[in-house]
């Protein structure tokens, strides 16, 4: 929820609504992240006065506001690209801070920003391991810091076919040759590859069209659901969009 003062509304829980989920979600469930009274400012620009979020286990989230509004703020308040002025994140209950998105992933959050970080020129794995690169065990990958691409490239293939991506055909093909949506089911992949709680997604189908719009959606919720349902051993997951 947020401040209406703040003119950031959320689309109400998905889930309850059925527009992605069709499943409804507990108003008992604990909240896994909390933003309270969050305040950015910019000079004499108030970005974000005073606004509230609040998203629960295993459920599906939307943010919603008018352009300005202080959505892109408030993703990046609690994904730890901005520091707020004022203002208080919890994650399970606990009070947390955030000086970088670093801090944010050590608590299980990934986010997915508007314009998707993806390397185009390099492949589906490439950019599914970016910055997280697997070297080879012993003086190889110690010293000459030389790639175990085939652990690499068999985690790849295994995320991409348990998350049902099966328009991607080859892992190894650059991601500019893929469609808009293509892209986007690459940047949620690597989000979620590496046991994260919670997914953040800045409007995930900005720029798509109606078919790969609905494709990114039926992606989400089917993370959520295999993630909470099929594997409950797994860190129960959330996304906020």
């Amino acid at each position: 929820m947020s401040n209406p003062s703040n003119n950031v509304l959320p689309l109400g829980r998905l889930s309850a609504k059925g527009a992605i989920s069709g499943k409804s979600v507990s108003s008992s469930s604990p909240f896994i992240l909390e933003a309270r009274n969050v305040v950015k400012r910019y000079g004499s620009v108030t970005a974000l006065a005073g606004a509230d979020l609040e998203l629960r286990h295993g459920e599906i989230l939307g943010v919603i506001g008018d352009n300005g509004a202080g959505k892109s703020s408030l993703i990046r308040a609690v994904s730890g690209a901005l520091v707020p002025d004022s203002g208080e994140i919890f994650i399970d209950g606990a009070p947390v801070k955030f000086h970088n998105p670093m801090n944010a992933r050590q608590y299980g959050i990934e986010t997915v920003y508007q314009n998707l970080a993806v390397a185009p020129g390099l492949s589906i794995v490439e950019n599914l391991f970016l910055a997280r690169e697997r070297r080879l065990k012993g003086i190889r990958g110690a010293l000459l810091r030389t790639l175990d691409r085939t652990a690499m490239n068999s985690f790849a293939k295994e995320k991409m076919q348990a998350l049902g991506i099966s328009t991607l055909q080859d892992i190894h093909q650059p991601v500019e040759t893929l469609s808009g949506g293509q892209r986007q089911a690459v940047a949620v992949a690597r989000a979620i590859a590496f046991g994260s709680r919670i997914v953040i997604l800045d409007e995930p189908t900005a720029a798509l069209g109606v078919r790969e719009s609905r494709q990114v959606l039926d992606l989400i919720k089917k993370i959520r659901d295999d993630r909470n349902l099929s594997n409950p051993d797994q860190p129960r997951y959330a996304a906020c969009l």
